[in-house]
């Protein structure tokens, strides 16, 4: 099949066969530009993004590993994966919403602005202002913050209201603020609105409940004590061999102490009392005296109140790997010095060997991270369908390299042979054995052996061209070949047949 598709392309006219391989080099010159120029990327967000969005969305990308181009106001991802990070981020809550600092909202004032209006876009530019430092704050997703200021009563039907503000918080998964840092967010805020107090800012969290900066439930306390020996055993035992959970209970009622104190207000004591008592019994009188003397004092009336907060009781409990039970009493001695256990105040600390999920040889095995494979695929995958373009390319060529190099060799022969001067044709006596005939061809280029050899009889053009090696007696046969009636002998054919039955 090949031989006879070959045959067919070196009957093609010089001009053809030049046409045909220009315009398929051509093709596939724009076949590949067209593939490997092609952008496999697309837009992730269809509106253009701030640059407060657009840091938020690279930081979030960048924690997850996800191949990304930034530009000025969006960036592109892969188009294949647009759909899933786009689901990823929202559920992240990402891009978060534009907060307008003082700079933007004071931009907008003119020097007619009113007066009412000038001091709500001052405090609205305040707001701005606390609420993206409220986002720098670890744990802290989102903050909206609402002030009130102080309106004073300038009529006496009016009542005077102090500064107060408002802070909605968006806490980050599993997070829980700590007292401190719920009565850092209301000093924060206090400090800077003029007048305002930090007991008149109420800070609330996504879940709807207001947080006072006191300890009044011991949640806070709880997370940050798991926190804290829950770490230490991890980088003593390793990850995995431990679980800790801490409950703290904290006294929620506020105790109010009342005490009062009498000081003298002269030198002698305060009161005196004395009482002097007669009896006689020849008179048969009886007499008794009593006195009382006050010398006053000064009186002096305090109330202590004690916030509610107090702790109450500690417990502590470890979910210890049971190939670590030989090592429970240091474990032990280790969380009670670490959470500060008072065993008189009711503290318990339980440490209880189990089989962990992640070290049982159960059926169920626990999640496994992705496998190297799955990772290198990802990493591979997008610049596979140009490999396999330029492989097929590459094969192509190569399939096509010998005609090819058949065709240039062809049209160099031409050529050579159009600037050559003219030659005397070689005549060869048919009568000579086919080895002289060989020796007498020798050296000349295939298209002369062609001719003369076309003037030969078939047995004895069969038997010179048997002398040739087989790659020149191919171009030989190759020449043989011409136009002609198809009523007559076809020489190369009869050639070949002729050689390979010898």
């Amino acid at each position: 099949m090949s031989a006879s598709v070959l045959n067919h392309w070196l009957q093609l006219p010089m001009r053809t066969r030049i046409v045909i391989g220009i315009s398929g080099a051509a093709l596939l010159v724009a076949l590949s530009v067209f593939f490997f120029s092609r952008d496999a990327q697309s837009a992730l967000f269809a509106r253009p993004l701030l640059p407060e969005q657009l840091a938020d969305v690279e930081t979030h990308l960048a924690a997850w590993n996800v191949p990304y181009t930034a530009e000025s106001d969006n960036v592109r991802v892969a188009s294949r994966s647009r759909n899933e990070v786009l689901l990823r981020l929202s559920l992240a809550g990402v891009p978060r919403p534009h907060i307008a600092d003082s700079n933007e909202t004071l931009a907008k004032v003119g020097a007619l602005t009113p007066q009412s209006v000038l001091d709500a876009q001052s405090r609205d530019g305040l707001a701005g202002d606390l609420e993206l430092g409220l986002r720098g704050i670890t744990g802290i997703s989102d903050a909206i913050v609402i002030i009130a200021p102080a309106s004073p009563g300038y009529f006496a039907d009016q009542q005077s209201h102090a500064a107060s503000a408002s802070v909605r918080l968006t806490l980050e998964p599993n997070v829980v603020l700590s007292p401190e840092t719920v009565n850092g967010i209301k000093t924060f805020v206090a400090a800077a609105v003029p007048g305002l107090d930090p007991d008149h800012v109420a800070v609330l969290d996504d879940r709807g409940v207001a947080l006072s900066g006191r300890p009044t439930s011991g949640e806070g306390e709880a997370s940050a004590l798991a926190g804290s020996i829950q770490s230490a055993l991890d980088q003593m035992l390793g990850a995995g061999h431990a679980i800790v959970r801490a409950h703290v209970d904290v006294d929620g009622r506020t105790n109010v102490q009342l005490e009062t104190k009498r000081t003298p207000a002269l030198a002698q004591p305060i009161s005196n009392s004395s009482v002097n008592e007669r009896y006689q019994n020849g008179k048969k009188q009886y007499s008794k005296v009593q006195s009382n003397a006050d010398a006053g004092s000064d009186l002096v009336q305090s109330e202590t109140q004690s916030a509610p907060g107090t702790l109450q009781r500690v417990s502590v409990a470890v979910f210890l790997d049971q190939r670590l039970t030989a090592q429970i009493p240091q474990i032990r001695a280790l969380v009670e010095t670490a959470a500060g256990i008072n065993y008189a105040r009711g503290d318990t600390v339980t440490v209880q060997p189990i089989t962990l999920a992640a070290n049982a040889g159960s059926a169920v095995a626990p999640a496994q991270p992705g496998s190297p494979w799955h990772s290198l695929l990802a990493t591979y995958l997008p610049a596979l369908p140009p490999a396999i373009i330029a492989l097929a390319w590459l094969g192509l060529m190569l399939l096509l390299a010998k005609p090819l190099a058949r065709i240039i060799l062809s049209f160099v022969d031409q050529a050579k042979a159009a600037r050559a001067p003219a030659s005397p044709p070689i005549t060869v006596d048919a009568q000579l054995p086919p080895e002289s005939i060989h020796r007498a061809l020798c050296g000349e280029p295939p298209h002369t052996a062609a001719t003369v050899i076309a003037g030969l009889p078939t047995p004895t053009a069969a038997a010179v061209l048997d002398l040739y090696p087989t790659e020149v007696r191919r171009e030989i046969i190759g020449r043989l070949a011409r136009p002609r009636s198809p009523l007559g002998v076809d020489v190369a054919g009869d050639l070949s047949g002729s050689v390979g039955r010898a």
